[in-house]
């Protein structure tokens, strides 16, 4: 008659080895790049700033010119913003007033002060295609104004602004282009109208790969002719 060994030691779940965790790793990447291209469309195209999430446009102004403003806020009458429409992102997800896009409405409250501060609109990374192709954008609403400069306070990382366009009735670019900082930390730029136009709605569109560091917008401006 045989015996029934006795039972061995109980046995541990092994630990997935180190190429088990990388799979997994991966997998669980592109699990979250497919989510992210769902909420923020597709991930691979229409990444230039110029043809993604842009309006529609029917017509665009010849003639625009981008200048940094050295003047006096003080020898003109200006009109600033007095709500946010939409912003791209933000950096604390709504979670907080700090750097939220109603930061960018009213007077300036950083100006001529520069550098980082909880007091002006900055952006963050939301989407796949935005981390990707540096898109970021903000519309602001305005009483309507007729005005033929617009001026754009960048309190902090300037040199990403790469386009405006008026949203008031049909969607037209105002301007486009890039007036680099040339090492300032904080600037007023002024884009010039060649005729004064009626605003009550702009959009401003950044591409953040364009400097270092996250873009501050404290404050945009309706100048009366």
């Amino acid at each position: 008659m045989s015996s029934t060994p006795p039972p061995g030691p109980p046995t541990r779940p092994r630990k997935p080895g180190r190429a088990t965790q990388i799979v997994g790793c991966v997998g669980g990447l592109a699990l979250m790049i497919f989510m992210c291209g769902m909420c923020g469309g597709d991930v691979l195209d229409g990444l230039s700033l110029t043809e993604a999430d842009l309006p529609p446009v029917d017509a665009s102004i010849p003639g625009a010119d981008a200048q940094p403003f050295t003047g006096k806020l003080d020898d003109l009458k200006v009109h600033w913003a007095e709500g946010v429409r939409e912003a791209s992102s933000e950096q604390n997800l709504g979670l907080a007033t700090e750097y939220a896009p109603h930061q960018a409405t009213g007077a300036p409250d950083v100006f001529p002060v520069v550098g980082d501060n909880v007091h002006a609109w900055s952006p963050g990374p939301i989407n796949v295609r935005q981390t990707l192709s540096g898109e970021q954008w903000i519309i602001l609403e305005y009483a309507p104004t007729d005005t033929g400069d617009i001026l754009v306070v960048e309190s902090h990382a300037p040199g990403s602004l790469v386009r405006v366009d008026d949203l008031t009735d049909t969607a037209t670019i105002l301007w486009a282009g890039l007036v680099p900082a040339n090492g300032s930390d904080g600037r007023i730029l002024r884009i010039h109208l060649p005729t004064p136009r009626r605003i009550s709605a702009l959009r401003l569109n950044f591409d953040v790969h364009k400097i270092d560091g996250r873009p501050q917008l404290d404050a945009v401006g309706l100048v009366e002719p």
